[in-house]
């Protein structure tokens, strides 16, 4: 849930109060935490030291000079649709932050480390290339035009909240869209083959 807040106070920050709730209790069991969940149904709760967290690594993020030029005129987490080219197969995306004015597309990440090498290696592990490279294909069918700017938002979990944001290079999203592809079409062979 944290990671979701964080989502919201960066870029919609506005829409925190709507969504989310602030439990002061010790625990979130017995009688107390369950007429609070009653009282704010529909909404994400957290407790206070945890929204006191994210407040802080949201603001080291809209405070970060490479991504204030971004947070102006970008569209939230919209869902987009489309027929995959090769395979025809329809997909689907949300992307975090879609900026159309720079045709930039923004994920935002919270990480226990910035170090280029163990986040290096935490983004491939995650399979964040491949998830980049689907939003950016979709993005391009949906938004025929120049090419899209993929671009990795990265804040640390725990202060002082250092952040970074990571020009993706050709051949990381070349091996994400590679990889997308193949399951394409491994996913078409499976349903040709079940008519």
């Amino acid at each position: 849930m944290k990671g979701r807040a964080l989502h919201t106070l960066v870029f919609e920050p506005h829409l925190f109060d709507s969504e989310y709730a602030v439990f002061d209790g010790e625990t979130r069991r017995g009688k107390a935490w369950e007429e609070f969940k009653a009282a704010n149904e529909g909404k994400c709760i957290l407790k206070a030291a945890e929204v006191e967290e994210v407040t802080a690594q949201a603001e080291a993020v809209r405070s970060h000079p490479a991504v204030q030029p971004y947070l102006d005129g970008g569209v939230f987490e919209s869902t987009i649709r489309w027929n995959d080219p090769q395979t025809g197969i329809p997909c689907k995306a949300r992307p975090d932050w879609w900026h159309p004015a720079s045709r930039t597309l923004i994920d935002l990440k919270g990480t226990s480390t910035l170090h280029p090498h163990y986040f290096a290696r935490i983004a491939a592990r995650l399979g964040y290339h491949c998830q980049l490279a689907h939003y950016q294909k979709g993005l391009g069918v949906v938004y025929p035009g120049p090419p899209i700017n993929v671009k990795l938002l990265a804040a640390e979990l725990k202060p002082p909240c250092d952040v970074a944001l990571f020009s993706l290079p050709e051949d990381f999203l070349y091996a994400g869209e590679s990889e997308i592809t193949e399951l394409l079409r491994k996913l078409r062979q499976c349903a040709e083959s079940k008519q």
